[in-house]
């Protein structure tokens, strides 16, 4: 029937495995939960989809002949609709998993990030055209956490197009800069590191832009282990009050860990315990696996 070989159609825009609440909103949007999973049945019962089990969830794909065959066969103002959802339906997954990394489901959005990874990495070089990259530069401010802690360094290269295909006035750019100047730092490039990480202050003080996190850590870091001359106890400083502005228990307990190994360094050994104690309990209130472990630590 008509419906079922659109959604055919324009399930050619994936570029990898795909969930069915992508399904609905890319392949059949307006669709009701149970005429999606009808449908959706229906073109695995004809092979035009193939299905799978990953990490546990049920995935779909089509295999890249019938990929080719339905992206040749589908008109281009459908086409350029599924591409429009696509990119609508990707940005919204990363937004959603970079707020949620950091909760109880922590587990959870790792998986999703990764069965999703292929769509993500397209949904970012597509995004680069439209809109001023503004998807591209979205998906790489919520998903630089999982970059910085999974070493999925592909993610910061995604940050360094983003930045330069961006308009210079996007609220995230001077996040997306931070996020470039982090993985400079990690990949043994305090030059790089510093360049991106002081136009991103700069950039951060000239439109009021939003305080962050990779900036700072990036250029503290180049100052530590590749010479930068800046002052690291003013942007230790800095750090401290971002993170404690954030209100995000992983920062508040990063904070407070950075505090105890300053307390302990210096042989303040009661200050120390006392501000391990606390990151403990804010991390154990937070049910978050990674902040539990770095207050652990």
């Amino acid at each position: 029937d008509e419906p079922t070989s659109r959604a055919f159609l324009r399930c050619s825009v994936f570029a990898g495995s795909f969930d069915r609440s992508a399904f609905a909103e890319v392949g059949a949007p307006g669709l009701d939960g149970s005429d999606v999973l009808t449908m959706l049945r229906s073109l695995v019962d004809r092979s035009l989809i193939t299905s799978e089990t990953r990490r546990e969830r049920t995935r779909f794909r089509l295999l890249e002949p019938v990929r080719a065959y339905a992206e040749r066969r589908c008109g281009a103002d459908e086409l350029a609709s599924s591409r429009s959802a696509f990119l609508r339906h990707y940005c919204a997954v990363a937004e959603r998993a970079g707020e949620d990394l950091r909760g109880p489901d922590e587990a959870r959005w790792v998986s999703q990030i990764e069965l999703d990874f292929d769509n993500l990495r397209a949904a970012h070089g597509r995004g680069l055209t439209v809109d001023d990259a503004d998807v591209s530069i979205r998906i790489v401010a919520a998903l630089w956490d999982f970059a910085f802690m999974r070493m999925r360094s592909e993610i910061f290269d995604w940050g360094e197009a983003a930045a330069g295909a961006g308009r210079p006035d996007h609220p995230l750019r001077a996040m997306v800069l931070g996020v470039v100047a982090l993985g400079g730092w990690l990949r043994e490039h305090p030059e790089k590191a510093t360049t991106f990480a002081e136009e991103s202050l700069r950039l951060e003080r000239e439109t009021r832009a939003t305080r962050s996190v990779p900036a700072r850590m990036a250029l503290m870091n180049a100052a530590e282990y590749g010479g930068t001359p800046v002052d690291v106890r003013a942007l230790m400083d800095e750090l401290l009050d971002v993170t404690r502005a954030s209100a995000s228990p992983y920062w508040l307990v990063n904070a407070d860990v950075l505090r105890t190994l300053a307390y302990s360094f210096t042989g303040r050994t009661a200050q120390a315990q006392a501000m391990a104690s606390s990151a403990i309990t804010t991390a154990r209130a937070s049910r978050n696996p990674s902040t539990i472990a770095w207050a652990l630590f």
